[in-house]
């Protein structure tokens, strides 16, 4: 039942008719946010959305059984509007860095460079690693 009033993500089947939804909390219960932006792997056996509630990450999912979500990102920057690659293999999206990025010292010592401004992000699903595509506009 979808009863929760925010925007969901729904997969239609065309051979059997059959409508799931996708956007869904782990277990299948409705989501407390909207979900939004959906994008489709190329064979159909993944989807992946924005959710947002208070922030905005990108998930992604089992499309077959609407099951099996895995957060993407899960940072204090807006993400969104993902698209899979070609192969499926990983998940290019878009993301502000706001305020309160820039240089960072990590607990190893290295300075890590966080641009401010909208990028271009690509996650390989695989290695789970992040890489920028594009400098902040």
């Amino acid at each position: 039942v979808d009863n929760n009033t925010v925007t969901d993500v729904f997969l239609h089947d065309r051979n059997d008719a059959s409508t799931v939804r996708v956007s869904v909390e782990t277990g299948g219960a409705q989501a407390n946010g909207a979900s939004i932006n959906p994008s489709l792997s190329a064979d159909g056996m993944r989807a992946a959305f924005t959710f947002t509630d208070g922030w905005s990450d990108v998930w992604a999912m089992d499309a077959t059984t609407g099951f099996n979500a895995g957060r993407l990102t899960d940072d204090e920057w807006t993400d969104t509007a993902p698209v899979f690659s070609a192969d499926g293999a990983s998940v290019v999206y878009s993301s502000y860095r706001g305020p309160g990025s820039g240089a960072t010292v990590d607990a190893d010592g290295s300075v890590t460079v966080r641009p401010e401004g909208w990028v271009v992000v690509r996650r390989d699903l695989n290695s789970n690693t992040e890489t920028l595509l594009s400098d902040p506009s």
